[in-house]
């Protein structure tokens, strides 16, 4: 059974930019946010290549990156991705996860 969940415009609008579709109530009740200062970023190429490469991770519930604030926001499930993986993905592309 799939239940419905409930979000504001903002967060179905960042969804849609980025191709996230929440499903489950499940995913919602277990998730965790983190918000992770990153360098590197210059444009929305850079922004739109660092959501992309999260959103393939499993476990990734939402992603926003925003090159003028230097961060990453994350949404995720512990249970299925570490907060490990989720900056060496940053790593990998090209983009530093300060401390």
């Amino acid at each position: 059974m799939i239940n419905i969940v409930f979000l504001t415009i903002s967060d179905v609008y960042a969804r849609h930019l980025i191709g996230f579709t929440i499903n489950k109530q499940e995913e919602v009740s277990m998730a965790e946010s983190i918000s992770l200062a990153v360098t590197g970023m210059k444009c929305g190429g850079c922004e739109s290549n660092v959501s992309m490469k999260l959103k393939d991770v499993e476990g990734v519930i939402t992603v926003v990156a925003s090159s003028k604030d230097n961060k990453v926001d994350v949404t995720f499930d512990p249970s299925k991705t570490a907060l490990k993986t989720i900056v060496q993905v940053i790593t990998d592309a090209g983009f530093l996860v300060e401390p």
